[in-house]
């Protein structure tokens, strides 16, 4: 399995997550745009503020809208970079390179959910019992990761913190550590 087909089989899999996750990001704008109307067309709001001399509710429901714009904008800027696919030179035999990937799997308690000749999904699980799916692929030349943080009893949300990108670093730089070890033997 090469980087293309790689990278299609992730698109092919996620993707009604992916469609789900771009849903919950235009609801999250829209929300926003609803509330951020609303707040400057309600006359309950114009009646408080001419009463209590106060702007709390209009700044509440400012901050309200700030943040779920915000949300929905980082949805369209986080989702793509869900599928990206980190790529590792390695002029290792096939052998080796299932040596590797069997040296992974013991090394990061991986446990195998599904597999072929040169492609492995396995769920990891993080630090702070943070679910990830790692998929893992190979071909003559290189070694290709990608990981997919997952929600309890659920496909992968978009909002991760950035823990999906530190597991896949931490994995290719494992993956170049043994093919360094391999290459040098």
């Amino acid at each position: 399995m090469n980087y293309e087909e790689f990278k299609n089989m992730l698109l092919k899999n996620g993707s009604i997550t992916k469609y789900w996750n771009y849903f919950i990001s235009i609801g999250a704008i829209l929300l926003g745009l609803y509330c951020l109307y609303e707040t400057n067309n309600t006359e309950f709001l114009n009646a408080y503020k001419a009463k209590h001399n106060k702007e709390y509710p209009t700044l509440v429901a400012s901050a309200i809208t700030t943040v779920l714009v915000f949300v929905g904008l980082y949805g369209f800027w986080r989702i793509p970079k869900t599928y990206e696919v980190k790529t590792i030179e390695a002029k290792t035999t096939v052998e080796q390179k299932v040596q590797i990937i069997n040296r992974l799997v013991s090394d990061f308690k991986l446990k195998e959910i599904k597999s072929n000749e040169k492609y492995k999904h396995f769920r990891y699980v993080g630090r702070f019992w943070n679910r990830f799916d790692l998929f893992i692929c190979f071909d003559t030349k290189n070694f290709y990761i990608n990981a997919q943080q997952r929600e309890l009893g659920a496909q992968s949300g978009f909002i991760d913190l950035g823990t999906s990108k530190k597991v896949a670093n931490k994995i290719s730089r494992a993956i170049r550590s043994y093919v360094d070890e391999e290459s040098t033997a």
